[in-house]
This record gives structure tokens, sequence and C-alpha cells, in this order.
């Protein structure tokens, strides 16, 4: 997910010197949501959407970079990425960013034909603001034109290998994960190491202190750990248990009730842009409508 958010900051942060344009303010979380409820529709797990959430927001990056020399673009310092140039004049670059989002999630997730309506509702809202259709029309061909890239580019990083490959089978004993009751869900995305990386060389650039010995001795260091982290969870207050269900990006949560066990679609955090962000990002140069 952090990569996803350092996408979000970045293209939040085109400004421009000019009046803040807020009427294309209001559309910007929106685009983002709206790939949210497909991820949800497909019961997207989190390494995969923080990969689909970084290349819907790379060719909007891309868009604003573009018509910003302040910003630099995405295909300056990603990882086999191809830098993305447009020819196209007269286009108005934040609706090509919004609906770049919009079309990049259409083209690469699973579902993404859903994302057809939210792209109609778009053009729709922008012509009764007052944009006219010659610039609106130019503004999605440009965003196609990138998202096509991008997607092309998305689809050489080894994602798509993934189903190919054997499922992890874990190991029997006290000291390693098993699936457990009542979903007993399989290890998420076991091979995602073998994915291109996006900002980084390799993971040998951040390799993590080794883990705590496994140990049944109450007085060793693991079990103290694992002592805490169950006190905390039995008395966990109202707030607590907010923030701990916000940022547990789970796609498919479940309830146990008796026999029953009730299944609930969520991804978060996702699809929501801080406030001063979208400011931020609608500090653009008015154009001429």
């Amino acid at each position: 997910m952090r990569r996803t958010l350092f996408f979000l900051l970045i293209l939040s942060q085109s400004a421009l010197a000019g009046s803040a344009r807020q009427e294309l303010r209001k559309h910007l979380q929106p685009a983002v949501f709206s790939v949210t409820m497909v991820m949800i529709h497909d019961v997207v797990n989190p390494p995969a959407a923080s990969r689909f959430y970084t290349y819907c927001l790379m060719g909007a990056h891309e868009i604003v970079a573009l018509n910003n020399k302040q910003i630099v673009a995405p295909g300056t310092f990603t990882k086999s990425i191809n830098p993305v140039t447009v020819v196209a004049k007269d286009y108005d670059y934040q609706i090509a960013a919004l609906y770049c989002i919009l079309e990049t999630g259409r083209l690469i997730i699973p579902s993404g034909y859903m994302l057809e309506e939210d792209q109609k509702k778009l053009i729709i809202a922008l012509l009764r603001e007052g944009y006219p259709q010659t610039v609106i029309d130019k503004s999605v061909a440009v965003a196609r034109e990138v998202a096509g890239k991008v997607a092309a580019d998305a689809a050489t990083d080894g994602y798509l290998t993934l189903s190919t490959r054997l499922r992890y089978r874990p190991k029997k004993g006290d000291a390693y994960w098993y699936p457990t009751p009542p979903g007993y869900i399989e290890g998420v995305e076991p091979h995602w190491k073998t994915i291109r990386p996006m900002l980084i060389d390799s993971c040998d650039q951040f390799i993590p202190k080794p883990p705590v010995e496994f140990s049944k001795d109450s007085s060793s260091a693991f079990y103290k750990l694992v002592k805490e982290v169950y006190n905390v969870g039995q008395n966990l207050t109202e707030q607590q248990r907010f923030i701990a269900s916000y940022w547990d990006c789970n796609p498919f949560a479940i309830n146990t009730s008796g026999h029953m066990n009730i299944g609930f679609k969520k991804i978060s955090p996702g699809g929501a842009l801080d406030e001063h962000y979208r400011y931020r990002y609608c500090q653009g140069q008015p154009r001429s409508r």
C-alpha cells in the first residue's frame, strides 16, 4: 500500500500558479473510489489492490507531470516502465488525468468493464459544468493513449503468471503458519516476490530483521510478544477496534455467529483522499472553457 499512497501524494500535489479548479476537485476522490468498488466486487487481495491502485494512478501522474515540469514523471524513476509522451494539444490535462484513472482500471482490473458507467457519468458531469465537448474528447483521447501504455507495461510485470504457479503448501508444526477456522483462508500471494520491482532494485535493499524464534516458554521473547498482542485484542476500546477494522484490508472478512459464517467484502483504506491533498491536486492553471 505504501507505494500506492506515494503516487496518491505526488498526484495530489500537482500545483501550478492560478486559482483552484473547484469543479474538477470533486471528481478526484470519486474516480479513485470507483476503482475501489470494482476491486471489492472482484474480492481483490491487498497486494493485488496495491498493484492496481499504483498503475491506475501512475497514468494520471504521467499526464500531470507532462503539464507541470515541477512534477517528476514516474517513467524517470520506476523500474522497467517506459516514459510516456503525448503530442496532443488543446486538451485539459486534469480531465485527462481523471479519466485515465478510470480507463487504466478498466483495462487492468478483471471486472474493469464495470468502470465504463463511471466514465460516462464523468463526461456527463463535465458537460453539465460547461466544458466543451471538443476539449473533453481530446482529453479522453489522451487518457486512453496513456492508459494503454501503462496497461501494456503492467502486462509485463509478472502478475499474469501468478495463477500458473503452485499454491502455497503450509508446513505442519506449531512454529509455522497454517490456515485456521472459520475461513481456512489460503496464504495470500505466496509468489509475490516474483513480481517486477517498481521503485527499488530488489528486496535485498530492505532486508528485515529475522523473526523472533518460536517458543512456548512463557519466559521467552516470542511468548511475551504473543501475549501482548492477545491482551490488547481482548481489551480493545471502541476506537481501537474501529482503527483496526479500517486498516484491515482483507477483502473478504468472515464474522462467525453460532453455526453461521457471514462474509463481508471490503477494501480499506483505499478510495479516499485527504481534503488537503485534494485541494493541492486542483491548484492547476485554469484553462479557457
